[in-house]
C-alpha cells in the first residue's frame, strides 16, 4: 500500500465521469463567491472594500474548505452541491482560525525564502481536509497530522499539482469555461483522493491512529467503487456500486 500518482489521476476521472453535473456545480458555486467580492470592490472601491475585505476573510477561507470537503465525502456517498455549506453549521469559528493560521505559517516561510513557502505550503497541504473531517480537532493537532502524512511526499503532491498545468493553462486561455466544465473537477476530485491515499498509508504504517479520523471505524456504504486499490493497480477504473471504493481502509489495516 502507498500513494500512486497514477491510481490517484485514474480514481479523479472516474470520479468526474460518474459526478460531473454536480462537481461543476460545487465548482461554479466557489467561484460565484469569489467573483461577486471582485466584482463589489471594483465598482464601489471605498465601501465595497471596506464590505468586502472582511467578507471574504470571514467566509472565503471556510467556503474552500466546504468545496474541499464536499469532494472528499462524494467518494464514498452522493451529496447535493449545497452540502458544501455544511461546512458552517459546526465549528465555524475553529475552522476559519485553522484556515488563517495556515495562510500565517506559509506566509511566514514565505518570507524567509520562496522555497521554504512552497514546501510549507506542501506540508500543510492536507489541513483544511483534516479540520473539515474533525471539526472540533485543535488547530496544532490539525498541523501535526498533516507534517506526518506528507513527510515524504511533498515533491508527490508537487508533482501532482504540476500535472495539471495544461489544464490549468487551458482554462485561462478560455476564461474559466474548461476549468469549470473539466479541469477544476478533476483536480479537486484528484486532490482528495491524494488525501485519502495519504491518509490510509499513515495509518497502515501505524504513523497515525484511525482514532484520529473516527469516521474510518464504520463502513460507510460508497456510491461508486474505483477499480484499482492500494498497491494493487488495475486497467479497470470504474467498478460496480455494491463494492467499496479503493480509498476505504481494509480491516487489517486499521
Amino acid at each position: 500500500m502507498g500513494y500512486d500518482h497514477l491510481r490517484i489521476k485514474s480514481n479523479a476521472k472516474a470520479f468526474y465521469h460518474n459526478n460531473s453535473g454536480w462537481s461543476m456545480a460545487v465548482v461554479v458555486m466557489g467561484m460565484f463567491f469569489a467573483t461577486i467580492c471582485a466584482i463589489v470592490a471594483r465598482f464601489i472601491p471605498f465601501i465595497g472594500g471596506l464590505l468586502v475585505t472582511p467578507v471574504s476573510m470571514l467566509c472565503g477561507p471556510v467556503v474552500m474548505m466546504g468545496m474541499l470537503g464536499w469532494f472528499r465525502r462524494t467518494i464514498y456517498k452522493p451529496e447535493s452541491p449545497t452540502a458544501m455549506f455544511n461546512v458552517f453549521t459546526e465549528n465555524y469559528w475553529g475552522k476559519l482560525g485553522t484556515m488563517l493560521l495556515m495562510s500565517l505559517y506559509v506566509f511566514l516561510w514565505s518570507m524567509l525564502f520562496v522555497i521554504p513557502g512552497y514546501v510549507k505550503a506542501y506540508e500543510y497541504s492536507m489541513v483544511p481536509y483534516i479540520k473539515e473531517e474533525n471539526p472540533n480537532m485543535p488547530a496544532e493537532k490539525c498541523f501535526q497530522l498533516s507534517r506526518v502524512m506528507t513527510y515524504g511526499h511533498k515533491a508527490d503532491l508537487f508533482y501532482l499539482d504540476l500535472s495539471f498545468l495544461g489544464w490549468h493553462t487551458l482554462a485561462a486561455l478560455t476564461l474559466g469555461i474548461v476549468g469549470i466544465l473539466y479541469a477544476y473537477p478533476y483536480y479537486f476530485s484528484a486532490r482528495a483522493f491524494a488525501y485519502e491515499e495519504l491518509k490510509a498509508e499513515a495509518i497502515s504504517l501505524g504513523k497515525i491512529s484511525p482514532m484520529e479520523f473516527p469516521q474510518n471505524m464504520s463502513d460507510p456504504e460508497p456510491q461508486q467503487t474505483y477499480g484499482q486499490t492500494y498497491g494493487q493497480p488495475s486497467e479497470q477504473v470504474y467498478g460496480t456500486q455494491q463494492e467499496k471504493p479503493s480509498i476505504n481502509l481494509n480491516k487489517e489495516d486499521r
